[in-house]
């Protein structure tokens, strides 16, 4: 797909602000291991290391200027999906299509 005409950005149907509560979880679990005495240190480290590296993932899923949330209910982002849909479907990838059949092109080599 040809993603320049998106300004090489990936287009993420939903509304980022949505996936907060993606962010509770981890802080449930680093809440948890710093009020309660229940868990060993092996435990500890884990949840600890687990929870910020989730945090950090959805984070830089939201706030990475390469990808393009798109909410779906207004009427730009309906504008965006249609035009990201028909790059999309008009891609023909790795074929080229003639009158006679198609050609495969790998790795700079074509096959008819």
């Amino acid at each position: 797909m040809d993603t320049d005409q998106l300004g090489g950005k990936r287009v993420v149907r939903s509304n980022k602000w949505d996936k907060l509560w993606l962010l509770i979880i981890p802080a449930i679990f680093l809440i948890d291991i710093f009020i309660n005495n229940r868990y060993s240190v092996f435990w500890f480290c884990t949840i600890l290391i687990g929870a910020t590296l989730f945090i950090i993932y959805i984070w830089y899923h939201m706030l990475h200027p390469k990808f393009l949330w798109v909410d779906t209910k207004t009427k730009k982002g309906k504008v965006i999906q249609q035009k990201a849909f028909e790059l999309r479907y008009n891609d023909t990838g790795v074929f080229q299509y003639l009158d006679t059949g198609f050609n495969f092109t790998n790795k700079d080599r074509t096959t008819l």
